[in-house]
């Protein structure tokens, strides 16, 4: 089973209704972990980015923004056919749009163009405080390319707020189709154990299970 489109989209508009106005969200994706020389750990996707967006690729950045035009913005990998051999399928801009229904989507190398002008004045810029350091480092980047621009017009947000209280209340709630998925889940780690409960006897190492 998996959650429809439609559920990210409500879910997304849900989080829209509940910012302050004049406000901007930024909900980073994971990124990649290299284990040893051009070899990553395996992916796990960021809970709260892919409770918006069910979108699986890393390093992306879905941005929204409350009453603007095209309130909800996804910064993504660019399609790349040659990585993609090695890495498999990427959405790129217009997969995004065409398949996550998001408002507006970019190249990643676009970001810094970007998004400066998306914060440009906004009254708080929300989003999780020391939790990823890639993110840390591009807001303060973000921050200073309209510190530099302030004589030509340019504004920082007015105050830096948490997401988590707002997007994480929001998760507390859960869909009959989450609920599925839970209960889904619940049903295969049990079966999981039995069997594996079925199989140890004394000298077995865990490997072997």
């Amino acid at each position: 089973m998996k959650i429809a489109q439609s559920e990210y989209r409500a879910r997304r508009a849900q989080l829209l209704s509940k910012m302050p106005k004049g406000s901007v969200m930024l909900v980073a994706a994971a990124e990649l972990v290299t284990r040893n020389a051009d070899a990553e750990f395996p992916f796990r996707q960021s809970s709260d980015f892919y409770y918006l967006t069910g979108f699986n690729e890393p390093s992306g950045l879905l941005v929204l923004k409350p009453g603007a035009e095209q309130p909800v913005t996804l910064f993504c990998q660019p399609r790349d056919e040659a990585m993609e051999i090695w890495t498999g399928y990427r959405a790129g801009p217009q997969g995004c749009i065409d398949q996550f229904a998001v408002d507006a989507a970019y190249d990643l190398t676009e970001i810094d163009d970007r998004l400066p002008a998306m914060i440009d004045g906004v009254d708080q810029l929300l989003y999780p405080f020391a939790r990823n350091e890639v993110l840390d480092v591009r807001v303060k980047h973000w921050i200073s390319s309209l510190t530099k621009r302030l004589r030509a017009g340019a504004s920082v947000p007015k105050a830096l707020s948490d997401s988590d209280p707002i997007l994480h209340e929001m998760r507390l709630f859960k869909s009959d189709a989450e609920v599925s998925l839970m209960a889904q889940a619940a049903s295969i780690s049990a079966q999981a154990h039995i069997q594996a409960m079925k199989t140890c006897r004394v000298g077995l190492n865990e490997f072997q299970l």
